[in-house]
């Protein structure tokens, strides 16, 4: 009987110490994927060089526009229009895409910080100089000047904020 006892015991030790090691994997398992998500999306945000080259060259650009010119929809339609206003003509299909690819890479970054699948910190390290020397003053004029409907598109991201 008493070795019946010391067998249930050392089942229920064993049990407990399995369980232990099956939530410890799945913790480290976790912080492992959050920073290879993050890590990804540096990848991802540096990978297409002419990409690369021209979204450094938009900011300046939009960043010079006139608040008139701010609101997305319109700004669009009027670039697409024949006759384009003087600080449109400098502005390229190339710099729209990258201010479009910018934006959206921005709000898929809010996504995954809202789900916690990605790590703050390491990502507030790749990103936070380029999100607040670069892409929050014109995120800012955007937000300001741009209709309800576009507004989400420039989405603002407090974790990335100095």
């Amino acid at each position: 009987m008493e070795s019946y006892i010391a067998i249930l015991i050392s089942a229920g030790f064993t049990s407990i110490i399995g369980s232990i090691a099956v939530i410890v994997n799945f913790r480290i398992n976790q912080r492992n994927r959050k920073i290879n998500n993050t890590l990804q999306l540096a990848k991802d945000f540096d990978q297409d060089h002419s990409f690369v080259q021209v979204r450094m060259f938009m900011w300046e650009k939009f960043l010079d526009l006139p608040k008139n010119n701010y609101d997305w929809e319109d700004l669009i339609i009027e670039y697409q229009s024949n006759e384009k206003s003087s600080e449109l003509v400098n502005i390229t299909d190339n710099d729209l895409i990258a201010l479009n690819r910018v934006a959206a890479f921005y709000k898929m970054i809010a996504g995954l910080i809202e789900n916690n699948e990605v790590d703050i910190k390491l990502l507030r390290s790749l990103f936070g100089y380029n999100y607040n020397r670069f892409w929050q003053p014109l995120r800012d004029k955007f937000e300001t000047h741009t209709n309800k409907n576009d507004r989400p598109l420039f989405v603002k991201i407090p974790e990335l904020e100095d």
